[in-house]
């Protein structure tokens, strides 16, 4: 068994429902190995660290259990995935000028950025490969498990927003074009100090996360 950490956010669709009435019930149900976020109204976000066979399990399990609770609520991000230059620096435990330099003189063999802009996003596993591969880094297994996973996962539900009556030319068209996804609500969860194995009060804790330009905040007391 490995131990994978990693978050969840999802939309809760009914926008009059207040997310806290769900804190204990998640708790209750399979997910009292996450923090839970409910700054934002109408959104959720659990931080979890899971133990399991695989990232894959973590990750769907850990989507099932929040359905169990909440069948109505709708994955609108898993990360770690979507990174830019300082998310994918804190990550790896360097300076974003060094992810820079290196990104910038290694081109065109560099990971392509599925955003061009200020600042660019990258999918993480695309980053973790490449530093393994190319330059020859040493990066957790699990680390580059859980991003890989988390990229399928944020993949297929862009691919849903696809016209279905689309989707068998859009595949043929893709390796002759650069096709960049649609970006979720920024919704970053600050956690509180991780441990590998969360305390009874840790459990019982709101979190606060931001969404877009607004911020939103709970205090960190137990419930």
């Amino acid at each position: 068994m490995n131990e994978y950490e990693f978050t969840l956010k999802f939309n809760l669709q009914n926008f009059q429902v207040d997310a806290s009435d769900y804190v204990e019930k998640l708790y209750e149900n399979g997910c009292d190995d996450a923090l839970i976020g409910i700054g934002a109204k109408g959104y959720i976000a659990l931080d979890f660290i899971r133990e399991a066979s695989s990232a894959y399990a973590a990750v769907s399990s850990a989507i099932t259990d929040v359905k169990k609770v909440i069948p109505d609520a709708v994955l609108i991000e898993a990360t770690p995935d979507f990174v830019g230059l300082t998310d994918a620096a804190k990550i790896l435990g360097c300076s974003r000028q060094n992810i820079r330099n290196l990104i910038v003189k290694d081109v065109p063999r560099s990971p392509l950025p599925v955003y061009e802009g200020t600042p660019s996003i990258w999918h993480l596993a695309d980053i973790l490969i490449w530093l393994r591969e190319e330059k020859t880094y040493s990066i957790d297994d699990s680390l580059l498990e859980i991003a890989k996973i988390n990229m399928n996962f944020n993949t297929a539900r862009s691919w849903q927003r696809v016209d279905s009556s689309l989707q068998e030319n859009i595949k043929a068209l893709l390796p002759l074009v650069n096709l960049r996804e649609n970006r979720v609500p920024n919704i970053k969860l600050q956690s509180l100090r991780r441990r590998s194995r969360r305390s009874d009060s840790e459990k019982r804790r709101f979190v606060v996360y931001r969404t877009g330009t607004s911020s939103f905040s709970n205090s960190l007391k137990p419930l």
